[in-house]
């Protein structure tokens, strides 16, 4: 939410916003001279605004109640996140794991290779300054939290599926209303969430993944799977940091070394130069942005 304000600020309109107690996020947002209330009122509204609100926000709180009492505009915060997507080239990433560091990943290639792209991130990236980057260029870089279940409806110019999990099931719990209802559900809304998708990136190590997409023309794989399209070999995991080859679809390899360790950073960092590859741009000085 916090990431959307601050985008929206930038291109010139006026923001005002509401949390339930206050926190960084919420000074930073007032450091901007976004007006940010402790607490929901509906004397924060207007008849002008349009109010956005993420899913824990239940539709009977007197905010919201107000709102559709005015008439005015409401959207979740995945909807609006969904206009940015139909404006600019969108890269998605989701998945039960590893969406930030592979999101900080390839914003981090397309930053250091000029491209000036937008990025909106769950987290705060020291590179880019926090969790938004408000680029020039056509190019946005978005964590995509599959938890919601209007991901589903994102139309994105590549999307990257790093892994699925059975996580964000209400399973009957019907105060769970952030969640899908079923892992059925997620299921369906992740592969609607693909087939929106112009391109298709996941990873071939997961094999839900692989029954979910196998029949997906547009799909291709990561991982150190045998037919990966990026696939990882002569893996070397330090304490510290990693190392491994990167065999690419036109036969080349590239070698790749990692300041962090672990082999799901290795996972997020084929699927971030599988990205930027597929974007046209140089893979060794992709290898070289993330080193």
């Amino acid at each position: 939410m916090s990431a959307l304000a601050k985008w929206h600020l930038q291109e010139g309109h006026q923001i005002s916003g509401c949390d339930s107690a206050d926190s960084r996020s919420v000074q930073h947002l007032r450091s901007l001279g976004i007006p940010v209330h402790c607490g929901h009122d509906p004397n924060h509204l207007t008849e002008k605004m349009t109010l956005i609100k993420n899913r824990a926000v239940p539709t009977d709180e007197p905010e919201a109640q107000y709102a559709k009492k005015l008439g005015i505009v409401v959207k979740h915060r995945i909807e609006l996140l969904g206009d940015l997507f139909k404006r600019l080239n969108a890269i998605g990433i989701t998945g039960s794991h590893g969406k930030s560091t592979t999101t900080g990943m390839i914003s981090t290639i397309f930053c250091q290779l000029g491209l000036d792209p937008s990025v909106l991130v769950g987290a705060e990236l020291q590179n880019i300054g926090g969790n938004m980057r408000f680029g020039q260029g056509n190019t946005l870089v978005a964590e995509v939290d599959e938890s919601d279940p209007g991901f589903s409806l994102l139309n994105s110019h590549l999307a990257v599926l790093t892994n699925l999990e059975n996580d964000h099931v209400a399973d009957g719990f019907s105060e769970r209303r952030t969640y899908h209802a079923t892992f059925d559900d997620l299921l369906a809304a992740t592969q609607e969430f693909a087939s929106r998708a112009k391109k298709v990136l996941f990873c071939a190590d997961w094999p839900l993944l692989n029954s979910l997409f196998n029949q997906n023309n547009a799909a291709v794989t990561y991982g150190t799977a045998p037919d990966a399209t990026y696939r990882i070999s002569e893996l070397k995991l330090l304490p510290k940091s990693s190392k491994f080859n990167l065999s690419l679809p036109d036969g080349n390899i590239q070698q790749v070394c990692l300041s962090i360790p672990g082999q799901h950073n290795v996972l997020n960092a084929a699927a971030a130069l599988g990205v930027a590859h597929l974007s046209g741009l140089d893979i060794s000085a992709s290898a070289n942005a993330l080193r």
